[in-house]
């Protein structure tokens, strides 16, 4: 039986509810911070790096960074604010602690390998990530080439809990860090926005295509 437009924006509607209710019933349970929340000011150096401070912005989400500091959208760090870490940088997460962290990554020195690892309720090491690139392999082999991955991105999970972040870079003691849209809680991350749009327009399209099949045939 061939399905009508009615029937197939019925039916599309539905399933936007059904994400719209999936994706409130995750916010419920995780907590997203992209840094655009927090207003720029300008600092006595235009360029300094360091003239907006993160320091206890975050504390009632459960979320503590040390030094960290607010950077406004410049080439080549995308369109949004995002958080440049200094040489003692981390993530400790406060309260009850969250089971799932994501969050976007790359290195504040282009082209060399920067790294980001999570450390679970008992200390122990619950993996890493790294972007790739250049690195020192000791006096032996010198500087490695990798391919880098200028967006990159970590995940971690741990039924246990996750307490804290931890970061580094190749060729940089005093900015060690570059990273976004830091996510937590206790249940996965959900697609983002653009992702939900994207598969709503590629179901829109597929059904229109099968609605002129089923109308020819």
């Amino acid at each position: 039986m061939a399905h009508t437009p009615a029937r197939i924006a019925n039916a599309l509607r539905h399933a936007g509810f059904l994400l719209a209710l999936a994706s409130a019933s995750h916010a419920a349970n995780a907590t997203f911070i992209t840094f655009d929340e927090r207003p720029w000011v300008l600092g006595p150096d235009e360029y300094a790096w360091y003239s907006n401070p993160i320091t206890t912005e975050y504390d009632g989400l459960g979320v503590q960074f040390t030094s960290a500091y607010l950077q406004q959208p410049f080439p080549p760090y995308g369109a949004s604010q995002f958080i440049l870490g200094g040489p003692d940088f981390g993530i400790r997460f406060t309260g009850t602690l969250p089971t799932y962290v994501n969050l976007s990554f790359t290195s504040p020195i282009q082209e060399f390998r920067a790294t980001v690892g999570a450390t679970g309720s008992a200390n122990e090491s619950l993996g890493s990530f790294d972007t790739g690139g250049d690195y020192w392999a000791g006096p032996d082999l010198g500087w490695v080439h990798t391919h880098y991955n200028a967006h990159s991105f970590a995940s971690f999970s741990s039924p246990n809990g996750i307490s804290s972040l931890w970061f580094g870079t190749e060729a940089s003691t005093r900015i060690i860090a570059k990273i976004d849209n830091l996510y937590f809680g206790f249940v996965p991350a959900v697609p983002e926005p653009g992702s939900l749009a994207l598969m709503a327009a590629g179901l829109g399209l597929f059904a229109a295509a099968k609605h002129r099949r089923q109308r020819k045939s």
